[in-house]
């Protein structure tokens, strides 16, 4: 089974195949359901090592719509000139083959490497997002919470993780002027990998879990 990266899967015979390429002949077309009801942009300070790797592959499983990376003022791994180049397309090559390994039928969207106030700033104006930050220090506000209370017709949830040592207060204090919500998880301090593949799931199944999915519609 052979899939174009846009949503369409073929049963296919592998017809030809060498070292830099191999050649498919595609047969009867196959359906593949991955419905959900609002798109996920995953706004990723970059942490130290291949931890953003592991995020990607992770976020991609669980659908996410677009990983976006970014230097913030704690990021510790930063990237100049070609070696950002060559990390860009790295990153969109792994969520290419995360996104086969699941059998998912969309590719997502992974930005390039930019700095997180000129992220703010494109943001800024997205009135259709439901947009969230997680902060340890925030006191109150939980992801629940803030899911509950989120819009009806909210389109796209934009979550934004920091890097291992959090976000700087102004940078939390500029991401509330652009329309964000400050979050918590609960007690305890959560790893990058963790905050993010925890944050996504909860995001999936309050959005995406319907009743009758969850076999609990009434007869």
């Amino acid at each position: 089974m052979v899939g174009d990266g846009k949503g369409n899967f073929f049963f296919g015979e592998l017809t030809d195949m060498d070292r830099d390429k191999i050649q498919v002949d595609l047969l009867e077309p196959v359906r593949i359901v991955w419905e959900d009801r609002v798109t996920t942009t995953l706004v990723q300070s970059l942490p130290k090592g291949n931890k953003i790797e592991r995020i990607i592959r992770g976020a991609t499983e669980l659908g996410v719509t677009s990983v976006l990376p970014v230097n913030s003022r704690r990021t510790l791994t930063r990237y100049d000139g070609e070696k950002t180049a060559d990390k860009n397309m790295r990153f969109k090559r792994i969520a290419q083959e995360a996104a086969r390994q699941c059998g998912r039928p969309t590719l997502p969207q992974v930005g390039d490497i930019k700095e997180f106030p000129e992220l703010l700033e494109e943001y800024r104006v997205r009135e259709d997002s439901l947009k969230l930050i997680f902060w340890e220090a925030e006191e109150k506000f939980g992801i629940y919470q803030a899911l509950k209370e989120s819009r009806p017709d909210v389109k796209n949830v934009v979550l934004a993780i920091g890097p291992e040592g959090g976000w700087a207060d102004e940078e939390v204090q500029a991401a509330l002027r652009a329309g964000f919500h400050s979050i918590k998880f609960g007690h305890g301090i959560l790893r990058v990998e963790t905050a993010a593949i925890g944050f996504l799931s909860m995001i999936k199944f309050y959005f995406n879990m319907t009743e009758q999915s969850l076999g609990l519609a009434e007869k």
